[in-house]
């Protein structure tokens, strides 16, 4: 397991094996955290990752810049072929936003 932290809001957890990655997000998904999100999924996705599972029982809050993220990283790995992204427990927060959206039916969610 390795800690890719970026700052006391944000805490994202890797764990790779094979072609697949679970990244743990924990706290704050905004526009001033989404970019260590997006660099850590673009050098993933450089590396191989094809088959992500997003971990979000952890994160207390996602706008509209975490969702674009989102969007953009599951276009990416449908884009490259055999990709797929599966958010993995979303917390309230994160469920009513994904509701609210539509989102929830765009991605696979368990």
């Amino acid at each position: 397991m390795i800690d890719d932290s970026a700052g006391a809001e944000l805490v994202l957890t890797t764990t790779r094996e094979g072609t697949s990655v679970l990244v743990a997000i924990a706290g704050e998904l905004d526009a001033h955290s989404v970019p260590s999100l997006e660099q850590l999924t673009d050098e993933l996705v450089s590396d191989g990752y094809v088959h992500f599972t997003l971990d979000m029982s952890q994160t207390t809050f996602i706008d509209s810049a975490g969702l674009r993220t989102l969007v953009s990283l599951h276009s990416t790995l449908k884009e490259n072929g055999d990709g797929d992204m599966v958010l993995q427990a979303p917390g309230d927060p994160v469920a009513r936003l994904l509701r609210i959206t539509g989102l929830g039916e765009h991605f696979t969610v368990t």
